[in-house]
């Protein structure tokens, strides 16, 4: 499979591509490259997590696996993506103090 030509920064969970329009494009190169990828963030973007990303499932197929299997695939940690108010910055709002 080739790699993906997916923009470094893309945010699937960006509320304002979501917004102006659906990545169809993109997911669809995905489901075609790597159908499991991990979609690496800056800093800023990772916030709160601060792991540097997170992974796209892209095949139908693999997402129904993902949902049976809790005994593999967790949501527990991590598992939603949140976006926090304007004013919770990495800078301005640091574990253990919530600014939300």
């Amino acid at each position: 499979m080739a790699a993906p030509s997916i923009p470094a920064g893309f945010d699937f969970t960006d509320p304002g591509l979501w917004a102006e329009r659906s990545p169809v494009s993109e997911f669809a190169e995905l489901r075609r490259t790597a159908p499991v990828w991990w979609n690496a963030q800056n800093e800023e973007q990772a916030y709160p997590f601060e792991d540097g990303g997170y992974w796209v499932v892209s095949r139908h197929e693999d997402i129904k696996e993902i949902s049976r299997r809790s005994d593999v695939f967790s949501s527990e940690k991590k598992g939603s993506i949140i976006r926090l108010p304007g004013f919770a910055t990495p800078s301005s709002c640091r574990r253990p103090v919530r600014c939300w």
